[in-house]
């Protein structure tokens, strides 16, 4: 399956957005669910992870 550029922008983005709205939730010492704080870690990561498939697209 191939997905063209402004796809993964696209879904890099909405990562990002979701990262941000969980991001208070990070870290290992905060008060909220596991499964909220899981929540954050994870999407954290696959933002990550969106964001160098776009930055290795863009060098090559």
């Amino acid at each position: 399956m191939s997905i063209d550029n402004t796809e993964a922008r696209l879904i890099a983005n909405a990562l990002y957005e979701i990262r941000l709205l969980l991001s208070p939730y990070m870290g290992s010492e905060n008060d909220a669910p596991h499964d909220v704080r899981l929540a954050a870690h994870v999407a954290y990561a696959l933002h990550n992870e969106a964001a160098a498939l776009i930055d290795a697209e863009n060098l090559t």
